[in-house]
């Protein structure tokens, strides 16, 4: 059994009924983890010393087990509004 769409609208009357296709296309990443793995590359690269810097204070006070929640706090301010997003 063969189906086909027909055109509700011929352009003339007596011609026949043309089928219509629309051509869909559709982007899809190739591989979704090389997508993320390029954007930290892009903001990783845009890191500059006193990013590092901040980054390392902040991660050591974690893994010591600082209380001082106001100072990571305030770090952490200082990195993300020190980092140049765009």
């Amino acid at each position: 059994m063969r189906v086909t769409q027909m055109n509700a609208f011929p352009e003339k009357e007596g011609t026949p009924y043309r089928v219509q296709y629309r051509s869909v296309q559709r982007h899809y990443p190739l591989n979704p983890v090389n997508n993320t793995a390029k954007k930290l590359s892009r903001v990783f690269s845009k890191f500059e010393t006193d990013d590092y810097i901040l980054a390392a204070i902040i991660i050591v006070l974690i893994l010591e087990g600082c209380d001082d929640y106001i100072l990571l706090a305030a770090l952490g301010y200082l990195f993300v509004m020190g980092f140049d997003w765009g």
